[in-house]
């Protein structure tokens, strides 16, 4: 291999591996930016839905506590008791229905009337659980008395004597419309992300594909966290193996988390479009650079591949005209086109 070889062969390899070099370098910094702004993004997103949500019910169970102080003081007027229930459930569509019972479990109103549920008695877990519990409370997922998978908010009714004498309760439909469903529909977007609650049994409270509503989910190491009481994010693979950028909280007024997420591919997708235009902006640019390499190398190279060709033709009259003509733009060079000239003269002497 000849010298101009050689350094192209040198000076391509450096040059090559320092822009592959800034290349995979500008990845990386690209990337982990991505990754740490969407974690960000993520968590405080988190927040802001856990805020949203947790005001929500405590305005519901502060119409449950306004209506149970109106119905204690004259509990035994039907008429005031349908009315409630019609109120409840109308006034700003809290609750998907509502229902009034007494202390021995039976229905005294209920709104929708549809549901056929009127002087019945309660024979579901939420239902049941008040009665027992006669404290506010916000039960944990069940199949109603009607079929649906709701989650039932109650409050408790008290005579003047302090005695437990029933219940106002409203529902929210999981699988159904409802304006928790509304509340948390409004943060999806259409870029990969979206997001889910899950109360403290590890099941799926809202998932925006409905068939997975009422699905546990375990070995979630993001699920594990928020259900801690952890606010945060992290990067996990979630229980169908693709990988996510999660932010998580929990929240104050029920035991349960809500998580956002995204696909990491969908997250760094970008990234591939921005690493080919950075790409084909600097092509022209390294293009050009391995041009000038090119000719500096035959320029370096082409004095002394023509020094080396004299050096076997000393003895030959017109080696001298030759070394003339030799172009030594450069100290190692020039000296050895002297040193060949001398040595000329000594073969011809």
């Amino acid at each position: 291999m000849n010298l101009h070889r050689l350094i192209l062969l040198l000076a391509f390899s450096a040059t090559l591996i320092t822009l592959l070099n800034s290349y995979y370098s500008s990845y990386q910094v690209q990337k982990q930016q991505l990754i740490d702004n969407t974690l960000n993004n993520h968590e405080a997103y988190a927040a802001k839905l856990v805020s949203a949500t947790d005001n929500f019910l405590l305005a519901a169970q502060q119409q449950l506590a306004y209506v149970a102080k109106i119905l204690e003081a004259d509990f035994t007027n039907q008429t005031l008791i349908n009315a409630e229930a019609e109120r409840l459930r109308l006034q700003t569509n809290s609750f998907n229905s509502t229902i009034i019972v007494n202390k021995f479990g039976d229905i005294l109103g209920v709104s929708p009337l549809s549901l056929n549920l009127q002087n019945r008695k309660v024979d579901s877990y939420g239902t049941k659980a008040a009665l027992s519990y006669r404290v506010p409370m916000i039960s944990e997922p069940y199949i109603s008395m009607a079929g649906n998978l709701l989650i039932f908010m109650s409050q408790p009714l008290f005579n003047s004597n302090n005695e437990f004498i029933g219940y106002v309760g409203g529902t929210l439909y999981l699988k159904r419309a409802s304006i928790l469903n509304e509340l948390l529909q409004v943060h999806y977007h259409q870029d990969g992300s979206y997001l889910y609650v899950v109360d403290e049994n590890n099941r799926l409270l809202y998932h925006p594909d409905k068939e997975r509503i009422g699905e546990q989910v375990f070995d979630n190491q993001v699920i594990n966290a928020v259900l801690k009481g952890k606010v945060g994010k992290q990067q996990v693979i979630n229980s169908q193996g693709v990988a996510m950028l999660a932010g998580y909280a929990p929240m104050t007024m029920a035991p349960w988390g809500v998580v956002t997420q995204r696909p990491l591919e969908s997250t760094l997708a970008p990234l591939d479009s921005l690493m080919w235009q950075v790409f084909i902006k600097t092509a022209p640019i390294g293009i050009l650079t391995f041009v000038l390499i090119w000719v500096l190398a035959k320029l370096i190279a082409q004095p002394l591949r023509k020094l080396a060709e004299t050096a076997n033709t000393l003895d030959e009259p017109t080696t001298s005209v030759a070394l003339k003509h030799i172009r030594s733009w450069y100290y190692e060079s020039d000296e050895l086109r002297k040193s060949n000239a001398q040595r000329h003269w000594a073969v011809r002497k």
